[in-house]
């Protein structure tokens, strides 16, 4: 599935199995890959066991096992994460990690504002810099 409806963030989905049920407005994923390219091509890509797809409002939710990395070598891990799609922002309020070339942070829930190329870790932040 691909949308390409929107100036600020064009996605696709991809998963070894989908099922689309019209009357709840969802389809679901086994092995969901989604790749999330911003207008100034910044390019995320999450991953999980499952997913599911919201056609109405178009959100995205990734569990199981769920990274997400970016172009720029940043990585994410966590239990689930959603993409909103109204807000441009992916999010989990579950344990995350992150880790890049140079650092490696730990804590409870992320908030990643795709318009406003903000990111922040919610609570429990724990830190260790890689490359001082």
């Amino acid at each position: 599935y691909t949308e390409v409806g929107d100036s600020d963030v064009v996605w696709e989905i991809n998963a070894d199995r989908a099922q689309y049920f019209k009357d709840e407005s969802q389809a679901t994923f086994v092995n969901v890959r989604v790749k999330l390219i911003t207008s100034e091509g910044t390019i995320y890509f999450m991953t999980g066991k499952e997913g599911t797809f919201n056609t109405e409002t178009k959100d995205i939710e990734v569990r199981g096992n769920v990274v997400v990395t970016s172009d720029n070598k940043d990585r994410f891990e966590s239990d689930d994460i959603r993409y909103i799609y109204k807000e441009k922002k992916i999010m989990t309020d579950s344990p995350v990690t992150m880790d890049n070339r140079s650092i490696k942070v730990q804590g409870k829930g992320l908030t990643i504002s795709i318009r406003d190329k903000r990111l922040a870790l919610l609570s429990h932040v724990k830190a260790t810099i890689i490359n001082w």
